[in-house]
Order: C-alpha cells, then sequence, then structure tokens
C-alpha cells in the first residue's frame, strides 16, 4: 500500500510525468497492476491461515499422541505389576510345596 501511496505522490508531484497524458493502455496496466497485486495479498492471507491451521492440527496431534502414549505406559506398568505379582505368588506356592515334600 505504501508503494502505491509512493507512486501516486511521485507521479502527482513531479511535472514532467503529471504532464504525460495517461492512456488507455497505461490506466489499463495500472489496473492490472492493482488486481495482481491484491489477488497477491488475498494469496499471502490465505497461506497463512493455512499455515496457522497446519501447526494447529499439529498441536492437537502431538497432545492425542502423548496422551496414548501415556495411557500405553500406564497399562504396560499395571501388566507388568500383575505378571509379577503371578510369578511371585506362584514362586511362594512352589518354595512352600517343596519345602512341605
Amino acid at each position: 500500500m505504501q508503494v502505491i501511496i509512493g507512486l501516486l505522490s511521485y507521479i502527482a508531484y513531479n511535472p514532467a510525468v503529471a504532464a504525460k497524458e495517461i492512456t488507455m493502455l497505461d490506466l489499463l496496466f495500472g489496473i492490472t497492476t492493482l488486481v495482481v497485486l491484491l489477488a497477491g495479498a488475498l494469496v499471502v492471507a490465505r497461506l497463512q491461515q493455512l499455515a496457522q491451521s497446519q501447526r494447529d492440527v499439529l498441536d492437537t496431534l502431538t497432545q492425542d499422541m502423548e496422551a496414548k502414549h501415556r495411557e500405553m505406559l500406564s497399562d504396560l506398568h499395571e501388566g507388568l505389576v500383575r505378571q509379577t505379582e503371578n510369578t511371585h505368588s506362584a514362586l511362594t506356592q512352589q518354595g512352600l510345596s517343596f519345602l512341605m515334600r
């Protein structure tokens, strides 16, 4: 936007440029340039929105995976505790039955 304002002020305050007759081709070129600049700005804004959306999805996915990982570790711990208790019980019963013979 500052470039456009600078260009317009240059044209307005420069007598050589202001004295030049503006043709239809010049006007068409100016309008086309503005449309292209506007389209470029819209594309940049949309890309920024998409990048933010990707970051949000990545954060959500990371949180979900961390929760699943914690749950898996908890399940693994519980399984190992049960296995240890079963092994301890089996060894205790075998030890007692061995001593009773």
